[in-house]
């Protein structure tokens, strides 16, 4: 009897923290979901509308937006199907080749049968070939869309980093991201913090993570974009002033030239380390107090 009596209790406590924690967490989630309708909304909008140079931009965004939603890849799919063997110039066809990559992105298999359509009997060689490249793409996103576009804190074995509460959704897929074990997200996710010039703390947090601790099977290129990302002098629309936001340290990196390079990211103590490659030139020091 005393025994029951104890697992009820622990019952009643147990549900009681879960309903407790359904109502702190359930605004947040909220929120999250009320921006991805928006997003969705306008993006069909856009796939509707016979702007192609939208449509191509947008293409492109749904590689690191992690939408599955049909509502958005339905429409894309009939702009295919209705306009692949009537491609007239250079610039429809990359703009067919980038709805098929979009195929792609969506992770849905619902898709692949277009997309072998199109790599059979699509009159162009390029878009024949990003049917292709999609048709790989589907296998690929059927696992980065669920982390990308995760709500929760936890979304990998292990959690770097739960600050999740004020991040836009935005931000949240590049936390995401970097709080995966995939390489190929780290790399995705440092190219979009390096050309929006992100400079927010949790996520540069993230960033030095990843470059002392890359996950198994990170290659060259992944580790050269993480670095490139904190460049704060580097051309192109990512370059920024870090100043001294990372997480109440200081970190500067400055290069002549776009290849920069950073042997070594110290996250206690300090260090100043100089190294050349393609005459540029890297100062780099971090302070994490």
């Amino acid at each position: 009897m005393l025994f029951l009596r104890s697992m009820k209790l622990l019952l009643f406590k147990t549900t009681l923290l879960l309903a407790l924690f359904a109502v702190l967490t359930s605004p947040a989630i909220a929120g999250y979901q009320e921006e991805k309708e928006k997003e969705i909304d306008e993006l069909v909008k856009v796939f509707s509308l016979p702007f192609i140079m939208k449509q191509h931009m947008a293409a492109e965004k749904l590689a690191y937006l992690g939408h599955s939603d049909p509502r958005i890849f339905d429409v894309i799919e009939k702009q295919l199907l209705d306009s692949y063997r009537s491609l007239s110039d250079d610039y429809e066809i990359d703009w067919a080749s980038w709805l098929a990559k979009a195929l792609g992105f969506s992770g849905n298999q619902k898709y692949f049968p277009t997309l072998r359509k199109l790599e059979s009997v699509a009159p162009d060689e390029k878009l024949r070939k990003y049917a292709v490249v999609a048709q790989r793409y589907l296998y690929k996103y059927k696992t980065f869309n669920p982390i990308i576009m995760n709500f929760d804190n936890d979304n990998s074995e292990e959690t770097i980093s739960s600050e999740m509460n004020l991040l836009p959704l935005s931000l949240l897929r590049y936390r995401n991201m970097l709080n995966s074990d995939i390489p190929e997200l780290h790399k995705l996710a440092a190219k979009r913090i390096y050309f929006e010039g992100i400079t927010e703390n949790v996520i540069i947090k993230l960033v030095l993570f990843r470059i002392e601790n890359p996950a198994p099977r990170t290659d060259k290129d992944t580790k050269k974009w993480l670095k490139k990302s904190l460049c704060n002098t580097c051309r192109g629309f990512g370059s920024r002033a870090l100043g001294s936001r990372a997480l109440g340290s200081r970190v500067l990196i400055a290069a002549d030239d776009d290849e920069a390079c950073v042997d070594k990211v110290v996250l206690t103590g300090s260090r100043m380390k100089k190294c050349k490659k393609n005459s540029a030139r890297v100062i780099t020091t971090i302070r994490v107090e």
